[in-house]
């Protein structure tokens, strides 16, 4: 097994909890705001089930995501040979985005308009309980693959998990923030995958800083929201973006 930063580990060997924060472009800090856009079905399994999810980037939607999985090596004869392990294959991650308010995202995640944006700080979200080892870094957009593996070169703890956070460049909307971690111990513990994805538990009273709701929700919908999130203990009260709010009624016209 790879050591302590190769990155394997000695069997039996354990880790202290460790957060790995790579702000490779000096733009962020451990407390810059962060989003993430779900559905109330997500919402409501991450505050019932005090818990949060993390999925292998390999069965990500994006099939470009961890790519040196799938790139051959050639050899002298012409033949190609896909590579049969890759640690790539065990990242797991979870994205939010630094983005707070998004028409795009709101339409991808909210069909129904009756989605919901939590925030929180990048330190407090290190808190999830079950990862020892937990990575988190903005994503690095390319243009083309060999300028991505450039930036995945490198020693240390921050290169061995940078192939988990580059993406193509037509992507660069999302302006993703991950938190990536592996599916091995000592990295996490406890854990047991199921459907590709692994769960953590998660404090959400004390980590969700703000709760807004679709700009496009029902006003009855709004009300229901605020009033169940101050019965499970919630102290914030959810506000309605006002991303499609009528100009006459903005500051923009006084």
């Amino acid at each position: 097994m790879p050591n302590k930063w190769g990155y394997l580990m000695l069997e039996g060997e354990t880790m202290d909890k460790e957060f790995i924060f790579d702000n490779w472009d000096h733009k962020i800090t451990k407390n810059t705001k962060i989003y993430r856009y779900v559905t109330l079905g997500q919402f409501l399994s991450i505050v019932e089930n005090k818990a949060t999810f993390f999925k292998r980037l390999s069965a990500w939607d994006d099939t470009w995501e961890a790519p040196r999985r799938n790139i051959p090596t050639e050899h002298e004869d012409g033949s190609l040979e896909y590579p049969t392990f890759s640690i790539s294959q065990e990242f797991f991650g979870q994205c939010w985005t630094l983005k707070e308010e998004s028409d795009a995202m709101w339409r991808i995640y909210s069909l129904d308009y009756k989605g919901l944006r939590i925030s929180t700080s990048i330190e407090k979200l290190s808190t999830i309980e079950g990862i020892n080892c937990l990575y988190c870094a903005k994503v690095y957009y390319y243009n083309k693959l060999v300028e991505g593996f450039k930036f995945t070169k490198g020693k240390g703890k921050t290169s061995f998990f940078r192939e988990g956070i580059i993406k193509r460049y037509a992507f660069n909307h999302e302006e993703e923030v991950r938190f990536l971690t592996i599916n091995q111990e000592p990295f996490v513990q406890n854990t047991i995958e199921k459907g590709n994805c692994l769960k953590f538990g998660f404090d959400p009273i004390n980590i969700i800083e703000e709760i807004t709701i679709d700009p496009r929700a029902k006003e009855y919908y709004v009300k229901t929201i605020r009033s169940y999130c101050e019965r499970v203990g919630f102290s914030i009260i959810p506000v309605k973006s006002k991303l499609y709010d009528d100009i006459h009624g903005s500051r923009l016209n006084r």
